[in-house]
């Protein structure tokens, strides 16, 4: 479960919600599409039964993207691999979105029609679908951003230790407010979209002006460095199991940037239970 706090704000109407954004979207670009398609519309029977079969078809394409850019983020992150997971994405949704418009196309002719799909369908048309499917990929990635966004800047300020310590310690950031956190109240860093994220034991998060890399060196170790994105303390550590390949799925007490388990790599594994013995 996401440990960011947000202020309390006016809800989003249920029919604005994320979920419900492919049925607005499918409606305006099916109307679009119907209108460079077709050269004559008349509103009958034939206008109804079209119109309705080619937003169902729009509709599923739509939810099969989602699934695919939401899948794609369990794998290639944006703030790792930036154009990497852009040209991915782009061509697992094209691919799949051709496929089904172009799958369902033949099935719906093949049921309703005795005619031949017009040759125009497979150019023109195609070309007409792609141009939405970079469309969609704009909107998933542009909500990606407004989503981090808002982590960060809608995260309430956590009070400074009011009791001094001699410990080394943590300048951190909470909007413009300064946070100072102990060593040994860190639990874990990650970092996301280019900024880096610390999270102490309590679960709280800040941002800090210092690499992930400088952050290792500072902690010598007490913190393991799990992958490029994340260092780790022993605390955090609930549990841990083996995968395929030699890869292990490291299980988190507290959640960090939303991920409540991460995996190890085949060539760190040894190294990582070294660490945590």
């Amino acid at each position: 479960m996401d440990k960011y706090v947000i202020y309390p704000e006016k809800a989003t109407p249920p029919l604005l919600e994320e979920r419900y954004w492919g049925v607005w979207f499918i409606l305006v670009v099916n109307s679009i599409n119907y209108y460079l398609t077709y050269s004559r519309i008349s509103f009958d029977a034939y206008f109804l039964a079209t119109y309705a079969i080619d937003t169902l078809q729009g509709l599923i394409t739509w939810y099969a993207c989602r699934w695919v850019i939401f899948s794609l983020d369990r794998y290639i992150a944006y703030e790792q691999h930036f154009f990497k997971r852009l040209i991915v994405q782009l061509l697992l949704t094209t691919v799949v979105a051709i496929s089904l418009i172009t799958g369902l196309t033949v099935l719906t002719n093949v049921l309703f029609s005795n005619e031949p799909i017009p040759s125009g369908f497979f150019t023109y048309n195609l070309v007409i679908f792609f141009i939405w499917v970079i469309v969609l990929n704009g909107i998933y990635i542009s909500y990606h951003y407004i989503n981090l966004y808002k982590k960060v800047k809608e995260t309430p300020p956590i009070a400074p230790a009011a009791a001094p310590t001699t410990e080394p310690t943590l300048t951190c950031r909470v909007g413009r407010q300064k946070v100072i956190i102990p060593y040994s109240q860190v639990s874990s860093v990650c970092i996301s979209e280019d900024v880096v994220l610390v999270q102490d034991r309590q679960g709280k998060t800040s941002y800090i002006d210092k690499s992930i890399q400088e952050l290792e060196q500072l902690f010598d170790g007490k913190l393991y460095r799990a992958n490029r994105q994340y260092l780790i303390s022993k605390e955090n550590v609930a549990s841990y199991s083996a995968l395929e390949y030699g890869k292990l799925q490291l299980n988190l007490n507290h959640p960090v940037n939303g991920q409540s388990s991460i995996i190890i790599s085949r060539t760190k594994a040894a190294d990582f239970k070294r660490w945590l013995s």
